[in-house]
């Protein structure tokens, strides 16, 4: 998988999930999921990959923070 088809559905991915933490409805939130499926019906190991990638770029994020805080207190 071509890294820039990767960063283009971490893209979209991040924009749903986005839009599911700021739904304020059923209606919406199922929507989104729609969205979030026919997403990864496209290309199912395409998605998988991009959402890994989204969670090991959060987890070293929260690594990061984590870190700071510690050095701060």
């Amino acid at each position: 998988m071509k890294s820039l088809e990767i960063n283009e559905l971490r893209t979209k991915i991040k924009s749903l999930a986005e839009r599911n933490r700021l739904a304020t409805t059923d209606e919406e939130r199922a929507a989104v999921a729609a969205e979030m499926s026919t997403l990864r019906s496209e290309n199912e190991q395409a998605f998988t990959e991009a959402l890994e990638a989204l969670i090991k770029t959060t987890a070293d994020d929260v690594q990061e923070l984590h870190g700071r805080h510690i050095k701060n207190n």
